[in-house]
């Protein structure tokens, strides 16, 4: 295959790191994924990008001159980023509290270009170029994991907005109490559509003596398939956490939609890929529920299906674009 219809996309998480190369019709033709090393710190993580990249290449058959005819490498990354400057502004989880100029430091790490892009902005592109919303002209996208993200694509691109928060919806004031968030504020809607959420609902259970299936020390580190095996057991205390979370998402969308007015919605993430079949008519009744415009229409609601690769298809995608920005 010629390398020209090659695009090299990677997704740095927290605790791992994927990249992968895709072809012209959005097949992943090779992969690579790693450990994201700890405590090495920026410097460190670049040496770590480039060899992750070098690695993917080499198992998709590309020598060194075939690497320089690709566009660009596309990044994704946990943290709010200003992709016309290849500024990560910050990225808690990889202990980056300062803003970071990895654009122009892994393009003079590797000899390529680089696109930057939110993991939950590439996430939803990756869905709509490749996934569940292939060919949609609008899509808001809602990642249920360990935290919550929302985006928007609109014609095939992401919306970042004038400071990069564009689809931020984890971060809105929600009317589910006032339980401080991971940001500093108080009541977002993370604290009641995340794990972390969830996993605060079924502590506050603990502390006020009501039986749950799923041991307190479990909480710290919650995950999906605990969940639905509490429901599986008849938790009433995990079944009413769930609900409320599933509540908060149709909530979040019906605000969503209220101002963007998608053609499709994309929910995805570790909670919706355990939980789906008991969330999503929760989801959908409750975005009737708060908004009228929700009401006697068929909502266009998608389950993401790319997994754990939509952030690094999405990265590798964003390369053959020509309106991102590239470093």
């Amino acid at each position: 295959m010629a390398t020209t219809a090659l695009r090299l996309g990677i997704d740095l998480g927290g605790t791992k790191t994927l990249g992968v190369l895709l072809d012209a019709k959005g097949t992943v033709v090779a992969e690579h994924k790693v450990e994201t090393p700890a405590s090495v710190g920026y410097a460190g993580t670049i040496t770590h990008l480039a060899k992750v990249a070098a690695e993917v290449c080499a198992k998709g058959g590309l020598n060194a001159a075939d690497r320089k005819r690709l566009p660009a490498i596309g990044l994704g990354l946990p943290g709010p980023v200003d992709p016309d400057r290849g500024v990560v502004l910050r990225a808690v989880n990889l202990g980056w509290k300062v803003p970071q100029f990895i654009g122009k430091d892994l393009a003079q790490a590797f000899g390529l270009r680089v696109v930057l892009g939110n993991d939950v902005n590439f996430g939803a592109l990756g869905e709509v170029m490749h996934g569940a919303a292939t060919g949609a002209k609008t899509a808001c996208a809602a990642f249920v994991g360990t935290g919550f993200g929302g985006a928007l694509i609109r014609d095939g691109h992401v919306v970042n907005g004038s400071h990069g928060i564009a689809g931020e919806l984890g971060h809105l004031r929600a009317p589910w109490g006032n339980a401080r968030c991971g940001c500093g504020n108080r009541g977002c809607l993370e604290t009641v559509c995340s794990k972390r959420g969830i996993a605060r609902q079924l502590l506050k259970a603990h502390i006020e003596g009501e039986h749950c299936e799923i041991p307190r020390k479990k909480l710290v580190h919650l995950k999906s398939s605990q969940l639905k095996q509490a429901l599986q057991e008849g938790c009433p205390a995990t079944r009413r956490a769930v609900r409320t979370a599933s509540e908060a998402l149709g909530w979040g969308l019906a605000a969503f939609g209220a101002v963007a007015d998608p053609q499709v919605y994309i929910v995805g993430g570790g909670v919706i890929e355990a939980l789906h079949k008991r969330m999503l008519p929760v989801v959908l009744a409750t975005m009737a529920k708060q908004c009228v415009f929700f009401q006697g229409r068929q909502v266009d609601l998608r389950r993401a299906k790319l997994g754990d690769h939509a952030v690094a298809v999405g990265a590798a995608a964003a390369t053959g674009l020509k309106e991102h920005t590239r470093w």
